[in-house]
């Protein structure tokens, strides 16, 4: 009976007829193989797509403990048919596998299909003998890995079993989920996927909190994981650094799936598009520890580092200049670390440092170097020592305050030599004048010499040009300029009044900025968001500008010096030195303010701009 005979009997049209399940066949290259030596499985599925919903998935691989399977490649091609006035259609697929036995046995390789949410198992089931000595314990936990040999979890974290029955899922691995405020955190959003789609990304992870430095994410990775094989983007990979203490949160991100069916010009979509949503994941950030810690630690000296020093002469004479160059190298965010103040010999002056920063970025790690050039000039003749520079941190993997100091350096300052006698020579300005009259008497002795002898007779002349500027002109332009000469300058000073100037202008920006400072931290007083983050950028604004243009860029006790020699009463100065340490305290987690104490701060600071005509 033909096929348009049956599809009749079944009572349906040749278009309505259900197409016959899918053929799994598989292949090995060999039945008897040796331990840790890789053989190939072919996975070939055969469709009839007359009448196909949709295609059959991937095929499903066996989970055997004793197995280590990755995907090698793939191909498809398709063969029309027409027979009894019916065209059928008909797709194979092949997937090709590198499997490896980790120890001796022998694994029945049990492979199917997902055929509309049923899965289809091979007729034949092939068995293959594993021989020899089992692998290293350290070389078989490496089986769940990419087919470049690459684990994309940072973490090593494997997705759970509800995430593996999903097509498409996200997941968030951090390798660690407690830290320190400021102590590295690597974090990797990733997207796995086992079925053809068209993904858009409508929501990355949302990093609030944290000080992020963003990572290359890589190549996405071919990954078999729970007998399926897997795709995995790796989509964003970044480095945190906690800025505050507590249970922080990190937004899962969301995706946009729209299944489709089918190869290259054969795609087609399949199925409704619909929504992933990744699990955020939670930090614990610990507040640096109270014991032990150095007076004045700043919370962003976190991470492990070592202090050198070198010094380019140690001899120099009185008023001559040497320069040191204190270098800080770790892992860690070094470009917030604060170095404190650089030492200062007896006798010697120095000058701010000029700073080099680098940073790179090594086996996920960041690994940071900054140099501090520091000129110092000698003032007084005799012995001096170039002293002993500390720098303070909280190393994380210890979980302790580390200090780390330069070596002592010894410098000889020699008197200033005598001046010695002044050289013979004559005025410059006389040599010049010399030279320019012999210039000037040669000249005229080669015209003399070249000139030739004419008559006034013999000479050509001709006709006079009248000039342009005459008497009437002149007296009429004498007249005119003074007028046109007022009028100019009375519309430029007009002009200079009417537009203000440029120092009302810096100032106009500075109490806007100082305006918009303070409404924030105002609307933090009770939630305490953006609260000292506002009022320490606000108070260090105006402390720089209240003391000079000078100011600009100094750590704060040279700042707070710099606000004494301004003028201002210590009471002040005392003021925005006790509100930008409490604002670092509170900011980074070492002490946690109430509502009240954060009104009494504002309070303070309000009273202490309005003196300063700041709001």
């Amino acid at each position: 009976m033909g096929g348009a005979s049956v599809a009749a009997a079944a009572g349906l049209s040749p278009r309505e007829a259900r197409a016959a399940a899918p053929e799994v066949r598989v292949r090995v290259e060999r039945r008897t193989v040796e331990v840790g030596r890789p053989f190939s499985v072919e996975v070939e599925v055969k469709s009839d797509d007359r009448g196909r919903v949709q295609d059959p998935g991937d095929p499903i691989m066996p989970d055997l403990p004793g197995l280590r399977i990755s995907f090698r490649s793939s191909g498809m091609s398709r063969s029309m048919s027409y027979r009894n006035g019916l065209m059928s259609s008909e797709t194979t697929r092949t997937f090709v596998y590198n499997v490896t036995a980790l120890r001796p046995g022998v694994y029945p390789l049990k492979v199917g299909v997902d055929d509309g949410g049923k899965v289809l198992f091979a007729k034949e089931v092939p068995s293959v003998t594993a021989e020899g000595a089992a692998m290293p314990t350290a070389t078989a936990a490496a089986g769940v890995q990419g087919s470049r040999g690459q684990t994309p979890s940072v973490g090593g974290q494997a997705p759970s079993k509800e995430r593996l029955g999903q097509e498409v899922f996200t997941q968030l691995v951090a390798n660690k989920r407690r830290a320190y405020v400021g102590e590295a955190i690597t974090v990797q959003w990733e997207v796995w996927q086992r079925v053809t789609a068209n993904i858009e990304v409508d929501m990355l992870p949302v990093f609030k909190d944290f000080y992020t430095i963003e990572l290359s994410a890589g190549e996405a990775l071919e990954q078999f994981v729970g007998g399926r094989q897997w795709r995995v983007h790796p989509a964003v990979r970044r480095i945190l650094f906690p800025q505050k203490s507590g249970i922080l949160e990190i937004g899962g991100g969301s995706l946009t799936v729209a299944p489709t069916a089918g190869f290259g010009l054969f795609s087609r979509p399949r199925g409704r598009a619909f929504a992933v949503r990744g699990e955020p994941v939670k930090i614990e950030v610990l507040p640096l520890p109270a014991t032990d810690q150095p007076p004045g630690f700043s919370a962003n000296n976190v991470g492990s580092y070592s202090l050198s020093v070198e010094i380019d002469r140690t001899d120099v004479e009185e008023g001559e200049a040497l320069t040191a160059t204190f270098t800080i190298a770790g892992d860690g965010n070094l470009k917030v670390f604060d170095p404190g103040e650089w030492p200062t010999p007896k006798g010697m002056r120095s000058y701010p440092p000029k700073e080099k920063f680098e940073q790179r970025i090594r086996d996920g790690r960041v690994y940071g170097v900054r140099e501090f050039e520091v000129l110092y000039v000698a003032d007084k003749a005799g012995a001096a020592a170039l002293p002993v520079k500390k720098i303070h941190f909280f190393d994380p993997e210890r979980e302790r305050y580390v200090v780390s100091e330069s070596a002592r350096t010894l410098i000889t300052v020699r008197p200033r030599a005598a001046d010695g006698p002044a050289r013979d020579a004559a005025d410059p300005r006389e040599a010049e004048r010399s030279v320019e009259a012999t210039n000037t008497n040669g000249a005229e002795d080669q015209a003399g010499e070249l000139s030739s002898v004419l008559g006034t007779s013999s000479l050509q002349r001709g006709e006079e040009r009248r000039a342009w500027l005459t008497d009437k002109r002149w007296k009429r332009g004498m007249l005119l300029a003074p007028g046109v000469g007022i009028a100019a300058l009375s519309i430029a000073a007009m002009g200079r009044r009417m537009r203000p100037s440029e120092r009302k202008l810096e100032a106009r920006r500075h109490r806007g900025q100082a305006r918009r400072l303070l409404t924030r931290a105002r609307a933090g007083v009770e939630s305490g968001v953006d609260f000292e983050a506002s009022l320490g950028a606000l108070v260090q604004a105006a402390a720089v500008r209240k003391a000079g243009d000078d100011a600009v860029g100094l750590e704060r006790g040279r700042l707070l010096e710099a606000l004494r020699g301004a003028g201002c009463p210590d009471t002040e100065v005392a003021l925005v030195g006790a509100t930008l340490d409490a604002c670092d305290a509170a900011r980074f987690g070492a002490v946690a303010r109430d509502p009240a104490d954060r009104r009494r701060l504002l309070s303070d600071v309000e009273a202490l701009l309005a003196s300063w005509g700041v709001v």
